[in-house]
């Protein structure tokens, strides 16, 4: 499945009002997923929602992953 290119076009718009917004998650994003990610590596999201209580998902990259993972790395070097 492709991406339409105008689709793509307002991401980037919006990545950069995200980044000016939140410097610190991307920066950490960056670290994390900026550099390797091995096999092993646990992944931990945690959100809280105004009035909710937090929920939290996690997963054990496993080497099936890294293909994806190495995607992410490039999109990630590309910004």
């Amino acid at each position: 499945m492709m991406i339409h290119p105008k689709t793509v076009m307002k991401m980037l718009g919006e990545r950069k009002t995200f980044i000016r917004n939140h410097p610190d998650f991307f920066g950490f994003f960056l670290k994390i997923f900026g550099g390797k990610v091995e096999a092993g590596t646990r992944i931990e999201i945690r959100v809280t929602k105004p009035g909710k209580d937090a929920e939290t998902a996690s997963a054990v990259i496993c080497d099936t992953d890294l293909k994806l993972l190495q995607a992410v790395r490039e999109l990630v070097n590309s910004l």
